[in-house]
């Protein structure tokens, strides 16, 4: 991962965590890396928002079904 900032940190980071190259803080430098892309798809860009969504509904249920018991 290439992490850019302009008031902060920049780093080359591994999938690991392992920071490879980083610039100190407010430092005026110029990293540059060879850097691989993934191609392997993320949870999130495989299901998209479905989690979210499924966290939403299970939500709903739960407040009508507290509602229907307190009457």
């Amino acid at each position: 991962m290439a992490r850019a900032a302009n008031t902060g940190i920049s780093a080359f980071i591994l999938a690991n965590g392992k920071i490879v190259d980083k610039s100190e803080l407010f430092a005026r430098e110029v990293l540059q890396k060879e850097i691989q892309l993934k191609h392997k798809k993320t949870f999130y860009s495989q299901l998209g928002n479905i989690f979210a969504i499924l966290l939403l509904v299970v939500t709903i249920i739960k407040f009508f079904w507290i509602l229907i018991k307190r009457r």
